[in-house]
């Protein structure tokens, strides 16, 4: 429904260097009548991850934070956190490559 990383590219652009820590969820939109949004499972929305860090990260302080919110459980945060652990090092692969090149 909402293609994020125009926003996501704009926003760490002009963000670059201004924060301190990463607060992360998942917003999904749903169709209808009306527009609902809500909180979703991380890696279950639009949002794709590893290019988010990948923008992001390289501006955030060494002893700086990434934190998972919103989680409804235990398993729901481990599947997140497992989630973010493979966006990350896709993150970190698509760097090298690109800084390759």
């Amino acid at each position: 429904m909402v293609e994020p990383s125009p926003l996501i590219e704009d926003l760490c652009a002009r963000l670059a260097g201004h924060y301190g820590l990463i607060h992360v969820k998942e917003v999904g939109l749903a169709e209808g009548f009306h527009l609902h949004a809500g909180l979703l499972p991380l890696g279950d929305g639009p949002t794709d991850w590893a290019h988010f860090l990948r923008l992001s990260l390289p501006h955030l302080p060494a002893d700086s934070w990434l934190i998972l919110e919103r989680v409804q459980s235990a398993a729901e945060a481990a599947r997140s956190l497992a989630f973010l652990q493979k966006a990350l090092q896709t993150a970190l692969q698509t760097a090298l490559i690109k800084s390759a090149d």
